[in-house]
This record gives structure tokens, sequence and C-alpha cells, in this order.
């Protein structure tokens, strides 16, 4: 009998720490990325109001270094998100190259595919807790 409750007792904390890892907060460089492109997402929204191009690379470039933040996250967590990832840092690559040809088009364009890319990769792998914070999927 000990050893049925031992066995049960085993099996309910190794579910236990299953939910635990699957609920786990993402590494605070993570964080910080997510937290820097969508500054930068939002700076560089300003930015092509007044049409400065110059701060509209600058906020590009600091999305495309935060994209190599978030494409080492997954890699080692679920290879199979980094066609989204990637898809995601090309559009922030082509918003700096536009915003570098002094396209404002081209910005337009680049910033709604980059804005299209995060929402995909968002809404199938990060879900929003009840005191506003999120957590990945």
């Amino acid at each position: 009998m000990r050893k049925g409750w031992m066995f049960i007792m085993c099996g309910f904390v190794g579910l236990l720490a299953l939910t635990v890892l699957a609920s786990e907060k993402p590494p605070s460089d993570f964080a910080s990325a997510m937290q820097a492109i969508a500054g930068a997402q939002a700076a560089a929204a300003t930015a092509t109001a007044a049409e400065d191009y110059d701060a509209i690379e600058k906020h590009a470039a600091t999305i495309v270094d935060s994209f190599l933040v978030i494409e080492k996250y997954w890699s080692a967590r679920s290879p199979e998100v980094l066609p989204m990832v990637r898809t995601a840092a090309k559009a922030a690559s082509d918003l700096r190259v536009s915003s570098q040809q002094r396209s404002l088009e081209g910005v337009a364009y680049s910033a709604k595919e980059l804005t299209a890319a995060c929402a995909n990769c968002h809404t199938a792998h990060r879900e929003t807790m009840p005191d506003g914070t999120f957590q990945i999927k």
C-alpha cells in the first residue's frame, strides 16, 4: 500500500513540475528585448509621422538587434517558432533599409509587415495573465 501512495505522490510531483516548467517566465534578456522592440516600434511610428528617416533607422536598428536575442531564445526552446521570428526580423530589416532609402511607402509597408508578424507570433505563443503581464504558452 505504501508503494502505491509513493508512486501516486511521485506522479503528482512530476505533473506539478511539468506545469511549473510550462508556465515559466521567460528570461530577463528575452523580456528586455521584447520591451525594446515594443518601444522602438512605437517610436518608429512617431518618427514616421514626422518623416524623420534618421530616427526611423535608429529605431529599426534597435528592433533588428533585439531580434537576435529573440531568435536565440526560440532556437533553444522551440525551433519550430523560428520561421515566425525570422519573418518579423526580416520586416524589421526591411524597415531599416526603407528608412535609409528615404521611402515613406517602404517604411509604411515594412512597419505593417512587422506589426503583422509580431501579432501572429504573439497570438500563437503568448498568453496574457490576470495581472497584465505575459507568459509564453
